[in-house]
């Protein structure tokens, strides 16, 4: 009787524990679901710029699904090409409200989940067409977008093409620059012409005309020179870097100022330039109306680029007299030309053709063209049987590509001959004596110093 007494009273000991523990456990639940007040968020807990503090989960949950629903209809989500926008379509982006409430760290800030719905992109493709379409880099677009959409960013969100294809994609290829030369009679680029039309300088490469130009001793130079002109000229109006570029000792009517570039291949000079950008640009080189036309194309410059002269000097030409008795009164052997001397610049403009940036080019000095004329004089006896008494060089001495004047005596000043002579300067010094002997050598200053502008800007053409 004493054990079935213990076991009696063991059991009615259990039930009163787990009574008790059942009613402190659900008499807690009660409470808090019944008389206590919904937990709330702490102070400075928000969500991508949406404040939730004070709220309860519900209500922050109606909070989060208005505010994205408020932001997806006011901030459209572009995609921006040359000549028009695209817009994603809102289904694009599914805004993950629980996972968002499960990610909240109470009085810190958080973003807001969001999920891409990939297969939205299609709808884009039409506009873009199969070929473009087919070249996006949706992985990448997709994360961007994931990234800068999860934000809520008060600012418009536009992403652009050029940076989610791949390098190459010709079908966003445009003219980003254009230069045109007027081919004279006699000259052929045809050959050249072939060998560089289609060339392609990738990101950050180096152009040197010099590899072009294996067959040059069986082709003209002249054709040579236009054809690097016409590229130079072009190349001016973009931001390629100009590494390497000769003039010859005068400039050729036909070409503007500034704009010529003369390769010679057994020296070694020809012309080099640098693509600083970080996407590739095709040439297109060709002839249309007796004009040799030179394009760069591939994705649109950062800037608009024109071409300035600046400081432009006009260098009078000198008189070479010689003698003969053969000779009736005076004969001309040549015509005498000016010279010039200036710099090229490059501007970098904005829309409203303000410039932001100048960079100097380049000196570029042409030597004038001395006339010689060729005088009557009485044969002396104690002259040689020379018919000709040179008083004075032609213009073998003439520097190709410096300041330096050079001197030449005519029978009016053979005295000075030996003065000018020593007078002359190496390139390195001509810059500096150049002030000092313009009036000398006859150097004509515009006063105003004026901007010769005679490119439009590289942009729309």
């Amino acid at each position: 009787m004493g054990k079935q007494l213990d076991i009696k009273l063991f059991i009615l000991l259990t039930t009163m524990a787990v009574f008790l523990i059942a009613m402190s456990v659900s008499g807690n639940f009660i409470y808090q679901t019944v008389l206590a007040e919904p937990e709330t968020y702490d102070e400075g807990t928000s969500v991508s710029g949406v404040q939730l503090s004070g709220l309860t989960k519900a209500e922050a949950k109606i909070k989060l699904q208005n505010a994205a629903s408020e932001w997806i209809k006011k901030h459209p989500v572009l995609i921006n090409m040359k000549q028009n926008q695209l817009t994603f379509p809102p289904s694009l982006f599914d805004f993950n409200i629980e996972k968002t409430l499960k990610n909240i760290k109470y009085g810190e800030s958080t973003k807001i989940s969001i999920n891409i719905n990939v297969k939205e992109f299609s709808s884009i493709e039409n506009e873009l067409g199969p070929n473009l379409y087919d070249k996006l880099l949706l992985q990448s677009l997709n994360t961007d977008l994931k990234n800068t959409v999860e934000s809520l960013p008060s600012k418009p969100i536009e992403f652009s093409i050029y940076d989610y294809v791949e390098k190459g994609t010709v079908e966003l290829y445009e003219t980003v620059s254009k230069y045109s030369i007027p081919i004279p009679n006699g000259i052929d680029p045809s050959y050249y012409i072939r060998v560089l039309d289609g060339v392609t300088v990738n990101a950050k490469e180096t152009f040197s005309l010099l590899k072009y130009t294996n067959d040059a001793s069986f082709q003209s130079s002249e054709a040579l020179n236009l054809v690097a002109s016409a590229i130079l000229g072009s190349s001016l109006k973009t931001n390629f870097s100009i590494k390497e570029r000769h003039i010859s000792q005068h400039r050729p009517e036909y070409i503007p100022r500034g704009r010529e570039a003369s390769i010679n291949p057994e020296e070694n000079q020809g012309f080099e330039f640098v693509n600083i950008n970080e996407s590739n640009y095709k040439l297109t080189i060709y002839v249309q109306d007796g004009n040799l036309i030179a394009k760069w194309k591939g994705y649109p410059l950062p800037s608009n680029y024109k071409v300035a002269i600046k400081g432009v000097q006009e260098i009078q030409p000198k008189t070479i007299v010689n003698f003969s008795n053969k000779v009736v009164g005076t004969e001309i052997i040549k015509e005498g030309s000016k010279g010039e001397v200036y710099e090229l610049h490059r501007l970098t403009v904005n829309q409203n053709n303000q410039v932001i940036s100048n960079e100097f080019i380049a000196e570029d000095y042409y030597s004038p063209l001395h006339r010689v004329e060729l005088h009557y004089k009485k044969k002396d006896y104690n002259d040689n049987d020379e018919d000709i008494t040179q008083e004075g060089d032609t213009d073998s001495n003439i520097p190709t590509s410096s300041s330096s004047l050079d001197s030449q005596s005519s029978s009016e000043h053979s005295s000075n001959s030996e003065e000018d002579q020593n007078n002359q300067s190496s390139p390195n010094d001509s810059k500096s004596e150049q002030t000092n002997q313009s009036e000398k050598q006859g150097v004509v200053t515009n006063p105003e110093d004026m901007w010769d502008q005679t490119d439009e800007p590289s942009k729309g053409e």
